[in-house]
């Protein structure tokens, strides 16, 4: 059996055999083309399904002809599985009598193959589609979708009809079949499910090896691109995020020294009050004393000394905005959450869900979390946020900013929220991501170097079958 390659189609990965499949796999896909070739070739024969080739309004015919719901429903079942008419014979004779038969569907062939226990070359198990038919189903899925047929990923790995098939995207589809040339290859291929296989050896290097390498590195660094415009976005918006954030600043104080030098002056003038028995009344006394040591320390005259100074000046400094909050700060601080966001989502895609502890997509989570108890602090649920007022929404951004650390004051802190711990949550996913970014880079040359690699190798293989082909010749010469 030949290798199992990845094929992806409608956004989800399948699997399919890069050369050749059993030939039930090959019978039950050219069974459900013939749905297509049905209406692709109506007006081709009256016999068969009525309509006069030689009428003068055979366009016409035509499209009354595809309001009827058969052709629906075996357009459908061709997908999805059920009974399909097989009206025609691409090699074999237009008048034969039409035969009734049983499909899996190509959509559920693409997802699941068949399981084959009695193929005369092959081993038994599952086979699948191989890759030039998983191609053909991929043409069909676009250009019908193009005509109106809702084809959705299932959620399970394969892919869905969801709202069925009615008479006027049959109608499209057709329309779109008579100016599309892949449309019209596919419907030639119906004739010959097995890929014309009968190639010749250099044919087979050339069309299946080289081809099926190209494809595969092709699709795995459009995957990569993918991945790195994810990545390059998550930057953007963290290092947007990391500006924001940067407006908190703290005020400094003077200098110690120029608090303490206001209590040391030398000397000071106290004013006492006495019994003045001459005049029978209270009297004042000033007098000059010098500044001691113990009155710089302790304190003179109802005035703290510098042990009281000190307790004052060496209190934790709260942090503040270094500039006002602006309704520019408000619209940025909402659309890089969205941002965010839509990250996560796209990450969430890549990877699976899986943000197991250190990856880009986990960080982010984080950083998204410590938004949303900033609002939260503020009274607005993450579901609300949208479109709560300017208010609330400079409220939860200074709080943001600040990073629960106010010491002194504690009001605008964050509950939940360790002072400092938004700015390393910050640059915790900075790093993350510029990591990852890092590895994304080394896996495109990694990707670059086999791509050489993979076209030497066929070149060479070319090459001495060449030479092999030359000696034959010549010892038949001989």
């Amino acid at each position: 059996m030949s290798a199992l390659l990845p094929v992806t189609v409608n956004g989800v990965e399948f699997q399919a055999h890069g050369e050749f499949t059993s030939a039930k796999v090959a019978q039950d896909f050219q069974n459900s083309l013939a749905a297509f070739v049905n209406i692709f070739n109506l007006g081709l024969d009256q016999s068969i399904d009525g309509v006069d080739p030689d009428s003068v309004t055979l366009a016409a015919d035509i499209r009354a002809k595809l309001d009827d719901p058969e052709y629906a429903t075996q357009l459908l079942n061709a997908l999805i599985g059920g009974s399909v008419t097989k009206n025609y014979e691409v090699t074999g004779d237009p008048n034969r009598t039409p035969t009734a038969v049983e499909v899996t569907g190509l959509l559920n062939l693409l997802k699941n193959g068949l399981n084959v226990t009695d193929d005369p070359v092959l081993r038994p198990g599952q086979h699948y589609l191989s890759l030039e038919m998983a191609g053909a189903v991929e043409q069909l899925v676009r250009s019908l979708q193009m005509a109106g047929v809702n084809i959705q990923p299932d959620g399970s790995g394969g892919l869905q009809v969801i709202g069925g098939i009615t008479a006027t995207m049959i109608k499209n589809w057709r329309n779109l079949s008579a100016s599309s040339d892949a449309i019209r290859r596919i419907i030639q291929y119906a004739g010959d499910a097995s890929g014309n296989q009968n190639r010749t050896l250099q044919a087979l290097v050339e069309l299946i090896y080289v081809r099926t390498g190209n494809e595969m590195l092709s699709d795995s660094l459009e995957r990569l691109e993918g991945a790195i415009e994810v990545t390059k976005g998550s930057l953007d918006a963290l290092n947007r995020l990391q500006t924001l954030h940067n407006k908190i600043t703290a005020e400094d104080k003077d200098k110690f020294k120029n608090v303490a030098s206001h209590l040391y002056v030398g000397s000071v003038e106290e004013t006492t009050t006495y019994y003045d028995a001459s005049a029978v009344h209270n009297s004042t006394r000033t007098t000059t004393r010098t500044i001691t040591p113990t009155m710089f320390v302790r304190g003179y005259n109802g005035q703290g000394g510098v042990n009281e100074a000190a307790d004052n000046h060496f209190t934790p400094i709260d942090p503040t905005i270094l500039e006002k909050i602006t309704e520019a700060d408000r619209i940025e601080f909402l659309s890089l959450r969205k941002d965010i966001m839509e990250e996560i989502r796209a990450l969430s895609g890549q990877q699976g869900g899986d943000d197991e502890a250190g990856t880009l997509l986990e960080k982010l989570r984080t950083v998204l979390a410590d938004i949303n108890k900033a609002f939260s602090a503020v009274g607005v649920s993450a579901n609300g946020i949208v479109s709560t007022d300017a208010a609330h929404v400079k409220s939860a951004l200074t709080r943001w900013i600040l990073d629960s650390t106010g010491a002194a004051s504690t009001a605008l802190n964050i509950p939940g929220i360790e002072p400092g711990q938004i700015q390393r949550n910050l640059t915790a996913a900075i790093s993350a991501g510029q990591s990852l970014n890092d590895t994304q880079k080394e896996e495109v040359r990694r990707y670059l170097f086999v791509f050489e690699e993979y076209y030497k190798s066929a070149a060479s293989i070319l090459s001495k079958i060449t030479q092999i082909l030359e000696r034959m010749a010549q010892a038949i010469a001989r």
